[in-house]
C-alpha cells in the first residue's frame, strides 16, 4: 500500500537535496505575495463576517435634540405638532359624522370602521382620557387610513389638500398622515411618547400596582389576625360562661348571633343571675363535708387540746350546730340547715309568726320562683346590653383564705367574737297619752296584721336561705375552718419534731391527745383541706359576689358584652375583607394590561425610530438608556 513515507523516500532518491532557506531570510516581496495568495484563498463569506459595522448610540432622553441638531426635525417642531392635533380632531369629527350616516345603510361595509371607533373609545375609557382623539398617534393614523381605504374604495375621486381620490374623511386622514411624515414630525411625537412613558407613565402604573399588591398582602395578614382574634375571643367568652355554668347551647347561640352581627341572642345578665341557683348545692357540699366523722374527730381533738392547754373549753357554736343537725337532708328547695335553724340554735331573738302561714308563704314563694324560671326559659332570647343600676351600698367580701403549707402559725385559742344579733325593727307601737284606745282599736288591729305579715315573710325567707347565705355567718364559719386547719398543720409540724420538751408538756395530757398519730393528723388535714378548697374555689367566690354585689354583676356583664361586641366587629371586618380583596384584584387585573401595553408601545416606538434612522443614515442606530430596562 502506498504511504506518505514511501513517497517521501522515493522523492529523496530521485532529486538532489537542496538547502532550505531560513524563515527569517525571506524578503518583503515574498511575504507580500504569500499574504496575497492566502487572502485570495479565503471564502468571500468569511471576509464579509469581519467587516466592521458603524453604530450610532442615542440616549432616549436626548433623541429630540439629536434629531434637531442633524436637521431631521425643524427647531420649531412643537408648532407643527399642535397643527396636526387640530387636523386629527377635525378628521375624527368628520369620520364620526360620516359613520353615523353610513352605519345603517352600509352596515357590512362600515363594520371595520365601527370596530376601529369602538376600540379607540375603549382605550380612551381605560386610560380615563376625556378627549378621545388624545389617544390617536402616528401608528393609529396609519391604521385609520388603511381601514378607510378599504371602506371608501368605491367612492368617487376628488381634490382636497393636494390629495386625489377617496372620500372626504379619507382625504382628511391622508392629510394628517402626510403632515406627520413631511418633516419627520412623527419622530418628534414618538420620541416624546417614549420619554413620557419611560419617565412617568410606566413608573406611575408600576408603583400603583406595587401599592395594590402590598395592600392585598396587608389585607391577607389582617384577615389572619382577625381570624385569630375571633377564635381567641370566642374561647375566652366560652370559658367565662362555663365558669358561670351558663348553658353551653345558649353560649353557642350568643357566639353564633354575634358572629353574624345580629342583635338577637341570650339575655346575658339573666343568665348570670341564674348561675346563683348553683349556690345552695355548693353550700350543701360544704355541710356534707363537715358531717364527715373524720372532721368530727378533728373538731373534738381541737376542743380537747385547747381545754388541756388553756384549762378552758373552747367550742365552736357553728360547728356544733352542724353536728347537732347531722341527719337533716337537703330536698333541692329548702336547705338542710337554714338561717332560721341557726338563729334558733344560737338562741337569737326571733319574731313571732304563724307556722301555717309561714309554710303557705314558702310554698307560694317556691311556686313564684318556679314560674319565673319557666317564663324565662320560654321568653324569646334577646341580648340585653342595657345599663345596670349600681348600688352604693355594695357588700365588700374579704376572704382572707391564704394558707401557706408547712409554715408555723401562731394560734390564739381565745373565744371567737360572737356574731352580732339580728335586729328586727318591729316599729314603735307605744300610744301617746292623749289617745283613746276605743278610737284607735281598728288602727291597732291593722298594724298588728301588717306586723304579723312582715314577721311571717321574714321567717319564711330565713327558712328558705342556708345559714351560709348570711355574710357574717359565712365569714365566721370560714374563720373557724381556717383556724382548725392552721391548728392541725401546726400539730403536724410539732409531732414530726419528736421534741423532749413536747413530751414533757404532754406527759399528763389525756390519752386521746397522746395516742393521736401523725397519720390521723394527716387525715384530719385532708378533710379540712377539702372544705377550704371549696371555700377558696374562684367559682364559689364568684357566685357569692354575683348574689351579693350588683356592681360586680354590672362589671361581669360589661366584660362579657365587650367580648360579644368584639366578635361582632371582627366578623363584620372579615365580611368586608372579601369585598376589599375583590376590589384590589379587579384594580390589579385592570392595571396590569395597561402596564404591559405601555411597555409594548414604548418598545414599538423604539424599534420604529431605530429602523427609520438606520434606513436614512445607512448605519445601525441604537437608542439606549432606561428604556432598555422596562
Amino acid at each position: 500500500m502506498f504511504s506518505f513515507e514511501e513517497e517521501a523516500s522515493a522523492s529523496d532518491q530521485k532529486q538532489p537535496i537542496t538547502p532550505t532557506p531560513a524563515a527569517g531570510i525571506r524578503n518583503d516581496q515574498q511575504q507580500e505575495e504569500e499574504f496575497t495568495i492566502n487572502q485570495t484563498q479565503q471564502p468571500t463569506q468569511q471576509k464579509q463576517q469581519y467587516t466592521p459595522i458603524e453604530t450610532i448610540d442615542i440616549n432616549y432622553e436626548k433623541l429630540k435634540d439629536w434629531l434637531v441638531d442633524r436637521s431631521f426635525l425643524p427647531s420649531d417642531y412643537v408648532k407643527p405638532l399642535k397643527q396636526i392635533r387640530a387636523y386629527i380632531k377635525h378628521a375624527w369629527n368628520e369620520m364620526i359624522s360620516r359613520h353615523e350616516e353610513l352605519k345603517d345603510t352600509q352596515k357590512e361595509k362600515e363594520q371595520p370602521v365601527t370596530e376601529l371607533i369602538a376600540r379607540i373609545r375603549q382605550e380612551a375609557r381605560e386610560s380615563q382620557e376625556q378627549d378621545e382623539v388624545s389617544r390617536i398617534d402616528y401608528f393609529l393614523t396609519k391604521q385609520i387610513v388603511q381601514v378607510l381605504e378599504k371602506a371608501d374604495a368605491s367612492e368617487g375621486s376628488g381634490f382636497l389638500f393636494g390629495l386625489v381620490g377617496g372620500s372626504k374623511r379619507l382625504k382628511l386622514w391622508k392629510h394628517v398622515l402626510q403632515s406627520y411624515e413631511s418633516r419627520s414630525i412623527h419622530l418628534a411625537e414618538l420620541s416624546g411618547y417614549m420619554t413620557q412613558n419611560v419617565k412617568y407613565e410606566i413608573p406611575a402604573v408600576a408603583s400603583s400596582l406595587l401599592t395594590l399588591r402590598n395592600q392585598l398582602e396587608s389585607l391577607d395578614k389582617k384577615e389572619e389576625d382577625w381570624k385569630r382574634s375571633l377564635e381567641l375571643t370566642k374561647r375566652e367568652f366560652a370559658e367565662a360562661c362555663e365558669k358561670l355554668s351558663i348553658n353551653k347551647e345558649k353560649v353557642d347561640r350568643i357566639i353564633e348571633f354575634a358572629s353574624l352581627g345580629s342583635s338577637v341572642g341570650v339575655d346575658i345578665e339573666e343568665e348570670i343571675k341564674k348561675a346563683v341557683l348553683e349556690l345552695p348545692s355548693l353550700y350543701e357540699k360544704i355541710i356534707d363535708s363537715c358531717r364527715d366523722p373524720v372532721f368530727k374527730k378533728a373538731v373534738d381533738y381541737y376542743e380537747q387540746f385547747t381545754l388541756f392547754i388553756n384549762k378552758q373549753k373552747c367550742s365552736e357554736p357553728l360547728l356544733n350546730f352542724i353536728f347537732s343537725n347531722i341527719d337533716a337532708q337537703y330536698n333541692g328547695t329548702i336547705p338542710s340547715l337554714s338561717l332560721y335553724d341557726w338563729k334558733s340554735f344560737n338562741k337569737e331573738e326571733l319574731p313571732q309568726f304563724d307556722e301555717d302561714k309561714v309554710q303557705n308563704l314558702i310554698n307560694k314563694l317556691l311556686k313564684e320562683e318556679e314560674s319565673k324560671q319557666q317564663s324565662s326559659a320560654e321568653k324569646e332570647p334577646e341580648i340585653d346590653f342595657g345599663d345596670f343600676s349600681t348600688d352604693n351600698n355594695n357588700l365588700e367580701i374579704k376572704w382572707d383564705t391564704n394558707i401557706e403549707e408547712n409554715k408555723e402559725v401562731e394560734i390564739k385559742f381565745d373565744d371567737v367574737v360572737q356574731e352580732k344579733e339580728l335586729e328586727i325593727d318591729f316599729g314603735d307601737f307605744s300610744t301617746d297619752q292623749g289617745f283613746s284606745m276605743n278610737d284607735t282599736m281598728t288602727d291597732n288591729s291593722q298594724v298588728d296584721t301588717s306586723v304579723n305579715e312582715k314577721n311571717n315573710r321574714a321567717v319564711a325567707e330565713m327558712k328558705m336561705k342556708s345559714f351560709l347565705d348570711s355574710e357574717d355567718v359565712r365569714a365566721r364559719f370560714s374563720s373557724n375552718i381556717f383556724q382548725l386547719y392552721a391548728f392541725i398543720q401546726q400539730r403536724l409540724i410539732e409531732t414530726s419534731r419528736n421534741s423532749t420538751l413536747e413530751a414533757d408538756i404532754f406527759r399528763n395530757a389525756p390519752q386521746s391527745i397522746k395516742s393521736l398519730t401523725k397519720d390521723e393528723l394527716s387525715q384530719f388535714k385532708k378533710v379540712v383541706s377539702n372544705i377550704i378548697s371549696t371555700l377558696n374555689n374562684p367559682h364559689f367566690k364568684q357566685l357569692v359576689l354575683i348574689k351579693t354585689s350588683k356592681k360586680f354583676v354590672e362589671r361581669l356583664v360589661q366584660s362579657l358584652t365587650q367580648k360579644v361586641e368584639i366578635m361582632s366587629k371582627v366578623r363584620s371586618n372579615l365580611e368586608s375583607v372579601d369585598s376589599q380583596r375583590i376590589t384590589l384584584n379587579t384594580s390589579i387585573k385592570k392595571q396590569q394590561p395597561t402596564l404591559e401595553k405601555l411597555k409594548r408601545q414604548t418598545k414599538e416606538y423604539q424599534q420604529y425610530v431605530q429602523q427609520t434612522l438606520s434606513d436614512r443614515l445607512g448605519k445601525r442606530v441604537l437608542i439606549f438608556g432606561e428604556i432598555n430596562k422596562i
